[in-house]
């Protein structure tokens, strides 16, 4: 009996996590950051591999992130970005 009812739980907090990655997608649409959006609805299918709303957000936040290959992943891309950010300001410096 407790093992169903853990099992329970963490399926809610599974679900929670998954919510609370969308909504962050949300938030960064809105902001017109596209690639923080894929990020985020990414890790939303990741946790909740039947969130078709991240899915269909995630398709479209790629879409209009013409800045990531489709064959490149969005943490990759982002260290990326790091990395060119740091070195442009270590140039400009």
């Amino acid at each position: 009996m407790q093992q169903k009812r853990l099992h329970k739980l963490g399926n809610i907090l599974l679900k929670v996590a998954a919510d609370i990655n969308y909504w962050k997608g949300t938030r960064a649409w809105g902001k017109e950051n596209y690639a923080d959006a894929a990020k985020y609805f990414d890790r939303a299918m990741q946790v909740k591999a039947d969130h078709a709303e991240a899915s269909y957000w995630f398709r479209r936040a790629r879409e209009r992130t013409t800045l990531i290959p489709y064959n490149m992943s969005i943490e990759l891309f982002h260290k990326a970005s790091l990395e060119k950010r740091f070195a442009l300001r270590v140039k400009k410096g």
